[in-house]
């Protein structure tokens, strides 16, 4: 039987959820642990020790595409504080980023969501800028995650 995971911290003798949407029950380990590593670096968990639990999962989850050996997220396996430089989404994932904010960039090969993630210091030109979720067309269903990119770029601001 699959198992599924929920990210917890211990509030009065409860274990409260650290997930914001209705259902807080995570499909698979490694994603979690993804999202443990990163929610215990934001500062509103300073202090707090954060960790998993799990259960049977009741309804297994479909099988995950596969492309050049990666796994190529989709709903519902899609955590966007999970996703890597270099993941993979599937094409109706790329689609619901456009249709959600307008897009800085929609072309066939890129799209670049409209609403900004952060403000980082551009280097290039020495002040701080929007940065967007980017995605680069890999095939004709496949999506790659390139990062968050200053506008009108495809290069992460990190790198």
């Amino acid at each position: 039987m699959q198992k599924e995971y929920q990210i917890v911290y211990d509030y009065k003798g409860n274990q409260i959820s650290t997930m914001n949407g209705s259902d807080d029950w995570i499909p698979t380990k490694e994603i979690a642990e993804k999202l443990l590593a990163r929610k215990q670096q934001k500062p509103y968990f300073k202090g707090e020790k954060l960790y998993l639990i799990e259960r049977n999962n009741p309804t297994p989850y479909p099988a995950m595409q596969v492309y050049n050996g990666k796994p190529v997220y989709e709903y519902p396996y899609l955590y966007w504080d999970a996703l890597d430089i270099g993941d993979y989404v599937t094409d109706e994932v790329a689609n619901d980023i456009a249709d959600c904010v307008p897009p800085i960039i929609y072309r066939r090969d890129v799209i670049q969501c409209g609403e900004p993630n952060s403000t980082e210091l551009d280097k290039t030109v020495n002040r701080h800028r929007p940065t967007y979720l980017t995605l680069r067309r890999v095939n004709k269903d496949v999506w790659e995650f390139v990062g968050f990119c200053f506008g009108g770029q495809t290069v992460d601001y990190r790198v």
